[in-house]
C-alpha cells in the first residue's frame, strides 16, 4: 500500500511553519498583576479586542501648602482634594477568599468598614480641614473619602478589634449641636440617647471640644453594640467648625486612645 506524503513533516515546511508562528506572536511581554506604581499589560475581551495598556502611575507627591487663602465672605476654604490611588484588591481566588475571611472576622469582632486605603508616602500622612492640620500617628492610614461631605478620612487599625474610621467634615453647627445630633445615633443600654463625656481644651490657640459617646451605634438599619463615637470639634474662628468623628468598636478606641490624644495635640494652624 502506498503511504501518503505529509508535507508538514519535511524540514522546509517545518521551518516555514515555525517562522509563521513567530511572526504572528511577536514579542509580547508576560501579563502580571499591577503593583503599586506599576503597569499592567493589555487584556483581551470576549469580543477579541485588546484594551489599551493602563497608564503608569507614580507615588503622589505633596508640595508645601501656600499661605491660606480666603473666600469672598472671609471664610477659609477646605484643603484642595488630594490625589489618591486606591490599593488594588486581590486578584487570585486564594487572595479573594482570604480578604473575604478577614472582612467577616472584622465584622464579627465589631470592625467598622472603611473606604479603600490610599497609597501615600510617610510625609503625606496628614489631615487638613480649612487651615488646621494634624499629623498621623504611626500605623494609621489615609483612606479615600466616599462621601462628598467628607473632607478627609483615616483608617485606625487594632490588634484584634477590627478597624475604625475617622471622618473629617466642616459644619456651621456649634459643638453642643454636633454632640446632640450624634447622641441620637448612639444609644445607652436602655435605648435612650447616650450621654457624652466632654472636655474643653485649647490647642494651637483654637478652642477644641472632645466628646465620647459609648453604647449601641446605629448604622442605618444595623445595630452595633459596644461602640464608641469620639468627636473632635475645632472652632475655625470664621463661623464654622472642623469635626473629626472617630467611629469604632470601643475596644479599638481604648487601644488607640493614647494615639487619638496624640493626634489631637498635633494640631497646628497653617
Amino acid at each position: 500500500m502506498k503511504r501518503s506524503h505529509h508535507p508538514a513533516r519535511t524540514p522546509a515546511a517545518f521551518l516555514a511553519l515555525a517562522a509563521l508562528l513567530l511572526a504572528s506572536c511577536g514579542e509580547s511581554e508576560p501579563e502580571f498583576a499591577p503593583a503599586r506604581g506599576g503597569t499592567s499589560s493589555s487584556t483581551t475581551t470576549d469580543s477579541g479586542t485588546a484594551d489599551a495598556p493602563a497608564p503608569r502611575t507614580t507615588q503622589p507627591t505633596r508640595s508645601e501648602p501656600s499661605p491660606t487663602p480666603t473666600t469672598s465672605d472671609g471664610r477659609i476654604p477646605d484643603a484642595p482634594e488630594r490625589d489618591f490611588v486606591a490599593e488594588a484588591g486581590s486578584r487570585s481566588t486564594l487572595g479573594r477568599t482570604r480578604d473575604s475571611a478577614l472582612d467577616l472576622r472584622n465584622d464579627l469582632q465589631g470592625g467598622q468598614e472603611t473606604s479603600p486605603l490610599a497609597i501615600t508616602t510617610p510625609d503625606e500622612e496628614w489631615v487638613q480641614v480649612a487651615n488646621v492640620r494634624w499629623d498621623m500617628p504611626d500605623g494609621w492610614r489615609i483612606a479615600v473619602p466616599q462621601d462628598d461631605n467628607v473632607v478627609a478620612e483615616m483608617a485606625v487599625p487594632s490588634t484584634a478589634y477590627g478597624s475604625g474610621q475617622i471622618l473629617f467634615t466642616r459644619t456651621e453647627s456649634n459643638p453642643r449641636r454636633v454632640i446632640a445630633d450624634w447622641s441620637t445615633y448612639v444609644l445607652d443600654n436602655v435605648g435612650n440617647p447616650a450621654d457624652a463625656e466632654t472636655e474643653d481644651m485649647t490647642v494651637a490657640d483654637r478652642d477644641v471640644t472632645l466628646a465620647t459617646l459609648r453604647g449601641t451605634y446605629l448604622e442605618g438599619a444595623r445595630e452595633k453594640p459596644y461602640y464608641a463615637v469620639n468627636l473632635l470639634i475645632v472652632d475655625l474662628t470664621d463661623g464654622t467648625y472642623a469635626v473629626g468623628t472617630y467611629i469604632a468598636n470601643e475596644s479599638n478606641y481604648d487601644e488607640n486612645r493614647a494615639k487619638w490624644l496624640e493626634f489631637v495635640n498635633s494640631m497646628r494652624v497653617r
